[in-house]
């Protein structure tokens, strides 16, 4: 019997790119999505004749992008109505769509859940205009708020939010309101991420010519552990180095990614992890649409992962986990004894502070959260 399979379609538009941005994404106009939306639908019906693929059931379908957000409800029905004609789609399966606050209206929330879609992925960032504009971020905070509280009226339960710390600029004070703020709102998932910068992005370039200051990592790390504190506090449970939820409410498709479940990846630059082999699709939304109207898909070229590159991403997946690691679940899966093959960088990191054993599990400290990216490179 095939195991689930988790299915993420990756919509490449926005209004405009954001400073921090290094994903692929297109600006918006109805006749490139229109021809994207086409192409996806020939790309899932490839698919579904593949073996790999062939009656797989969806546990979860993730769109993200870019902004999903931005889609007419028409395109975005005919794309899940593909996905349903090809796969098996239960009606407990979690159908998650990110949404951008300035895109969210009271119309298409309802088109949304009547297609559907039931989870909902709000991008806030930042509760300060001023951080807002620095991001490059094209709504305001009211628009936020009024985005999730009108997804709420609309019956959306599973609303999750995004926040982004480590801004240049952003203080104690204002970083502590905003997770007040947040907190209080009817929202059961938090993500908050590191501000991350890349050279080739506008904000990289703005820092490499000296016109704004880098993040300050000793700032981030003060800001990182009061969110741990007022999450905990609210009520959300830490269940993944950047992820919070209400016991219950936890993100069931990165959880798979995280647990090595493997996953299909559809449209442009999207990536999949099947049968052993990981590969990702022309970035190009000229160059996929070419590949979808040949007939092929990037599977076709897919290498598959050594042993020893497969139980490297496990373990840094496992890791970034709170509760880290079943030893006896790993070695049995892989057949690799962790605490053998890695001796000693488990036991200088757990001398340090940074690595413990719970039980059956190995997992990161509080400390070792701060400090997450050193000791997964040492696993590299």
């Amino acid at each position: 019997m095939k195991s689930e399979l988790a299915l993420y379609i990756h919509v490449p538009f926005c209004l405009a790119k954001c400073h921090y941005c290094d994903f692929i994404s297109y600006t918006f106009s109805y006749v490139a999505a229109g021809r994207w939306a086409a192409a996806l639908q020939q790309e899932l019906a490839l698919w579904a004749r593949l073996p790999v693929c062939s009656g797989r059931t969806l546990a979860n379908i993730y769109i993200g992008g870019g902004t999903p957000s931005l889609l007419p409800p028409g395109l975005l029905g005919e794309v899940l109505a593909a996905v349903r004609s090809n796969f098996t789609v239960p009606p407990a399966a979690e159908i998650t769509l990110e949404a951008n606050p300035g895109t969210v209206e009271q119309s298409k929330l309802q088109l949304w859940r009547r297609l559907g879609v039931n989870r909902l992925s709000v991008g806030v960032q930042s509760l300060q205009e001023d951080h807002l504009r620095f991001l490059g971020r094209r709504h305001t905070a009211r628009q936020a708020e009024e985005a999730v509280f009108s997804a709420r009226a609309a019956g959306f339960e599973h609303i999750s939010v995004d926040l982004i710390y480590g801004i240049p600029g952003l203080s104690y004070r204002e970083w502590e309101e905003t997770l007040r703020i947040v907190t209080g709102w009817p929202v059961v998932h938090l993500s908050a991420y590191a501000l991350t910068v890349e050279e080739t992005t506008p904000l990289g370039r703005m820092i490499a010519a000296g016109q704004v200051p880098a993040p300050d990592e000793d700032e981030m790390a003060d800001q990182y552990e009061m969110l741990l504190d007022m999450a905990e506090a609210s009520g959300l449970v830490q269940y993944e180095i950047s992820n919070f939820a209400r016991p219950g409410w936890e993100c069931r498709h990165n959880l798979n990614y995280w647990l090595g479940g493997e996953y299909l990846g559809v449209g442009p630059a999207a990536w999949s992890y099947l049968d052993g082999r990981r590969f990702a699709n022309p970035t190009g939304l000229e160059e996929y649409c070419h590949m979808v109207a040949e007939g092929k898909t990037a599977f076709e070229q897919a290498q598959p992962l050594s042993e020893r590159e497969e139980v490297t991403e496990a373990l840094l997946m496992g890791l970034r986990l709170r509760r880290g690691i079943d030893l006896a679940d790993f070695q049995q899966r892989y057949g690799v004894d962790l605490l053998e093959q890695y001796r000693t960088v488990i036991q200088r990191y757990v001398q340090q502070g940074l690595l413990e054993l719970a039980g059956e599990n190995l997992r990161l400290t509080r400390r070792g959260l701060l400090l997450s990216n050193v000791v997964l490179r040492e696993f590299v």
